[in-house]
């Protein structure tokens, strides 16, 4: 589903239950880290997996290269994608790990 698709539905599912109408922008502002995450996963998993049955693999070790010692001192990577000026760098560093994975093999 869509980021403007799950805001929708967050704001339809709160309006229904509270009678609260909240702007689809507001739910944005508190989602975009996870469908960030979500991309950088998905777009690992095109790049290594080759067969179905490895996406569950490289879905896990994405977790826990995001789960890692970034290059900032004492946070993940998964932190730094909690402040939207960082979410390039996390990017960036993920695509670099990603080559230097398909370049081992």
């Amino acid at each position: 589903m869509s980021q403007v698709g799950v805001n929708l539905l967050l704001q339809r599912w709160v309006h229904h239950n509270s009678r609260v109408i909240v702007p689809t922008f507001e739910y944005q502002g508190v989602t975009a880290e996870q469908f960030e995450e979500a991309d950088l996963i998905e777009d690992w998993c095109d790049d290594l997996a080759s067969t179905p049955q490895e996406i569950a693999t490289e879905t896990a070790a994405a977790h826990e290269w995001l789960r890692g010692n970034s290059s900032e001192a004492g946070k993940s990577w998964q932190q730094l994608l909690e402040n939207p000026q960082s979410r390039g760098t996390v990017r960036l560093a993920m695509r670099r790990h990603v080559k230097e994975l398909l370049g081992s093999r």
